[in-house]
């Protein structure tokens, strides 16, 4: 009985280090983080409603402030797709240097030069896309808490100014009411 509970977690550590450090598993993984990094800057650059996008961006705050071990698993996983990333850099430069050396051994060997250079190029424009976004995302986020501090900071000195901000987007909300207005009215799309 005693073996098998130090055992299980010893497995499970294994799956999980054959998971992570499995060559086609970090890649997966990688691009797995570009393509949730991708919808989330596509939903917040997309033309949909104020009051959505003021949602999401709420949302993105609180799971970023309030679940600190979050931000370090986030800040972690792209430290090490920084990482993955200079050392992509480092094998494409490898391998330039070794096509244009003489050496017999690599004719006919061609072909899987090539096949390398493809992969570590491909390596590096998924970990440079995904710590880009990353960085824009951190960008975004970081003002989307200083407006959110620096309205606090206003109620506190006065409270009447956090109507003013109500009505802007009110504001925001009906310019867009009307614009799909205009654009779903008949008589406006014959003028053009």
């Amino acid at each position: 009985m005693a073996d098998m509970d130090v055992s299980a977690p010893a497995a499970q550590d294994n799956f999980i280090q054959t998971l992570l450090l499995e060559y086609a598993n970090q890649w997966g993984l990688i691009f797995v983080c570009l393509s949730i990094e991708i919808l989330i800057a596509t939903f917040l650059v997309l033309p949909i409603p104020v009051k959505w996008r003021i949602t999401v961006s709420q949302k993105m705050a609180v799971l970023w402030n309030q679940y600190p071990r979050f931000r370090i698993i986030t800040k972690t996983l792209m430290s090490i797709v920084a990482a993955l990333f200079f050392d992509s850099l480092r094998k494409m430069y490898v391998i330039h240097l070794s096509i244009y050396q003489p050496d017999l051994l690599k004719v006919g060997r061609e072909a899987e030069i090539n096949k390398n250079l493809l992969v570590a190029q491909r390596n590096a424009y998924l970990c440079g896309f995904t710590v880009f976004i990353f960085m824009i995302l951190y960008r975004f986020q970081s003002m989307a808490d200083q407006v959110a501090t620096l309205e606090a900071k206003l109620d506190q000195i006065e409270p009447g100014l956090s109507k003013r901000t109500e009505h802007h987007v009110q504001k925001a909300v009906d310019y867009d009411k009307n614009k799909e207005a205009v654009q779903n009215n008949p008589k406006v799309s014959k003028i053009n």
